[in-house]
């Protein structure tokens, strides 16, 4: 395969959030720590190893996808099998066995004067919502540019972000009294999904890593098995 990661990396930037607690590393930063999993010294690989996990932590999908173009291309075995360790917990939990944006709220539909949004009733602890900064009494307008009113109410809502993978940044319009703004949201996953998809079935696994070795040149590693995004 001829693809480069930079080119790749270009598809999936996402802006940096205040709220993730690593800074985005860069093309040739993230290659230099692949590389180093397969240094000699011990002590290297593990402090690529770690810095690796953090930006994971941080950039979950960003760093599953730029890792599956890596391996793709790799042929060193020491960085192969290292970059499968890390990516299974990432693949299982983000992309395999259909998983869903969850924001965490409860929601209700706010027409007040004629600017239909959704109404945040109430904002789960420890959720997209919540480690955002949004408040029960907001009311969101937009999604990434998209009013609100043309997802057809709650439920329209629920699907278009029920449509996009965990991990996803959007960018909200938010009315919160008299005054709008802008706030970036990452989108994380439904608890019971999430469990779900953590114990998945390992054969899945290895069969995306075979897709990932393979030569066509239309595999996307981001699109997750069975998903089905919503149509514009």
């Amino acid at each position: 395969m001829q693809r480069t990661l930079s080119f790749f990396l270009a598809l999936v930037l996402f802006a940096p959030l205040s709220f993730l607690s690593a800074e985005r590393p860069d093309a040739s930063e993230l290659m230099a720590r692949i590389q180093a999993l397969g240094d000699e010294d011990f002590q290297v690989r593990q402090a690529a190893s770690r810095q690796m996990e953090a930006w994971a932590e941080a950039y979950p999908r960003f760093m599953l996808t730029a890792m599956a173009e890596a391996y793709g291309e790799q042929t060193d075995m020491e960085i192969v099998i290292h970059l499968e360790e890390m990516m299974e917990p990432l693949a299982r939990t983000w992309v395999l066995n259909m998983p869903a944006g969850f924001i965490g709220i409860n929601m209700g539909w706010d027409a007040r004067n004629g600017s239909s949004g959704v109404a945040i009733l109430n904002v789960l602890d420890g959720h997209a919502a919540d480690l955002a900064g949004l408040q029960a009494g907001d009311v969101i307008l937009a999604v990434d540019g998209v009013p609100v009113s043309a997802f057809q109410q709650l439920d329209g809502f629920s699907e278009k972000i029920a449509s996009l993978l965990p991990g996803t940044i959007v960018e909200l319009r938010i009315l919160r009294g008299n005054e709008q703004f802008d706030q970036l949201l990452q989108l994380g996953a439904r608890p019971d999904q999430l469990a779900r998809n953590q114990g998945g079935d390992r054969e899945t696994y290895a069969a995306w890593l075979m897709k990932l070795k393979s030569e066509a040149p239309d595999f996307d590693p981001t699109f997750p098995v069975g998903h089905f995004p919503m149509e514009d």
